[in-house]
């Protein structure tokens, strides 16, 4: 049996509130109590929707990989080539995030077990950048030099500011 109109909306305040704490304060701010109290329920009521606060924040995950695709591809300008198209992809892309480092940090966490594997941001990048990437030599390992300079400049391990980054960011496809 389908869920019906109503556990769906609840299922959707959980999932907007898990959200807003995650945007707002990290992970570490997002329990079954805080979660709960924001969107205005019993914390045990979590779990008559979800099976655990992992299932909850895999559905925040592929919420936020909406949004962040929708904003990539509101922002994209088409472009000649392939690799242009990427690069253009991906500036967007690490713009997103950089805005929201809480919401990126989600997907590295180690206290999140996601309950789908696709919600990888490995899978997500590369779908985001669809057909450009298609027999591109290369692609792999500037999947992962993007990330890793993400996670340098939002953990702080490196003092990059907006500007350094979008330039390292330009010289991995140049």
């Amino acid at each position: 049996m389908s869920p019906s109109l109503k556990e769906e909306r609840i299922r959707e305040y959980f999932i907007r509130a898990a959200e807003e704490i995650i945007r707002g304060e990290g992970i570490r701010a997002a329990s079954a109590r805080t979660i709960a109290e924001r969107a205005g329920y019993s914390y045990a009521t979590i779990y008559n929707h979800f099976e655990d606060l992992n299932d909850l924040y895999t559905q925040v995950g592929l919420s936020i990989q909406s949004e962040c695709r929708e904003f990539v591809q509101k922002q994209s300008r088409k472009r000649e080539t392939a690799a242009e198209s990427v690069q253009e992809k991906a500036r967007w892309y690490v713009t997103y995030f950089i805005q929201y480092p809480t919401l990126f940090h989600l997907f590295f966490d180690k206290s999140v077990r996601f309950k789908q594997e696709e919600i990888g941001l490995d899978r997500f990048f590369t779908s985001l950048m669809g057909d450009d990437t298609r027999g591109r030599a290369g692609f792999e390992e500037y999947l992962y030099a993007v990330h890793g300079l993400m996670l340098f400049a939002l953990n702080r391990f490196s003092p990059l500011g907006y500007d350094e980054v979008m330039r390292k960011l330009e010289k991995l496809t140049a």
